[in-house]
């Protein structure tokens, strides 16, 4: 059964109208491109879900009857092996879907899904909704099939930089999150508006807590970032680039380019 769940939201300053489910449906990378009428058929159906840190949205070997859109917040597709620490497979931030694959192919979910860095309010549809939409519509199904294979592609990387040092494999995550999540400072730097535990950074990566703080540790000592409550600093983004192994002359933010490239030298 389905840990998806219609829930009263409590907070007022969340506007929970029509109008803003139809937003939402937009800026989706596939739904956007449906028609009009499309999005508001998907909009008729859906419903809002809202979770707190750690809780889970579904779990692995739940069927996937639903497609959800992140709202605000962020969700963490993990994975718990029976044995061996939990691995965090990827972040979905807000306007971006989760597990797509599963919903289209109308199989369980591989992985949990959890809210991570803080609460988590999403939207969800009826998979039979969306792959009635997607029937109609093949520029929607393009999108859809560009987007799966990206995200493939991304794991594939992933599994390239398993086998490099655990300090590398860090810098690499902290440029990644840089490039998707960064703003940009006025002396240079870039904030990572993340509150990530170390734990959560060794999941991430496939790592320990204590080497998670070893190189956190080290890298602060040397003035490469600094962390506080509202996230990590990234100070010295060319030193933090030696360090992760990567050639790359420049980390910019919000851009899932510069993450190509740094793999790309890894690869």
């Amino acid at each position: 059964m389905t840990m998806l769940r219609a829930i009263k939201v409590e907070d007022s300053s969340l506007s929970l109208d029509a109008p803003s489910a139809l937003r939402l449906v937009r800026r989706h990378e596939a739904l956007s491109r449906l028609s009009d009428s499309s999005q508001r058929a998907l909009v008729a159906g859906l419903t809002w879900v809202r979770v707190r840190r750690g809780e889970p949205l579904w779990r692995a070997g739940e069927p996937a009857t639903r497609l959800l859109l992140v709202a605000r917040g962020m969700v963490a597709l993990v994975a718990t092996p029976t044995k061996g620490r939990e691995l965090i497979l990827g972040l979905h931030a807000p306007v971006e879907g989760v597990d797509e694959a599963s919903v289209l192919e109308g199989c369980a979910h591989r992985s949990d899904a959890f809210a991570f860095g803080g609460s988590t309010l999403a939207a969800t549809i009826p998979s039979a909704a969306v792959l009635a939409a997607l029937a109609g519509s093949g520029e929607a199904s393009l999108g859809f099939a560009r987007l799966i294979a990206r995200r493939h592609l991304e794991g594939e990387r992933r599994l390239c930089g398993a086998a490099l040092p655990v300090e590398q494999r860090i810098g690499q995550l902290l440029l990644d999150l840089a490039a998707r999540f960064g703003d940009e400072l006025d002396d240079g730097a870039v904030m990572i508006p993340l509150r990530l535990t170390r734990s959560e950074l060794g999941a991430m990566v496939g790592t320990t807590v204590e080497s998670a703080i070893r190189a956190l540790s080290r890298w602060s000592r040397a003035g490469l970032l600094t962390t506080g409550e509202n996230g990590i600093v990234l100070r010295d983004l060319a030193a933090l680039r030696r360090e992760a192994g990567l050639d790359v002359t420049a980390v910019g933010t919000n851009s899932d380019a510069t993450w190509d490239a740094a793999q790309a030298a890894t690869v």
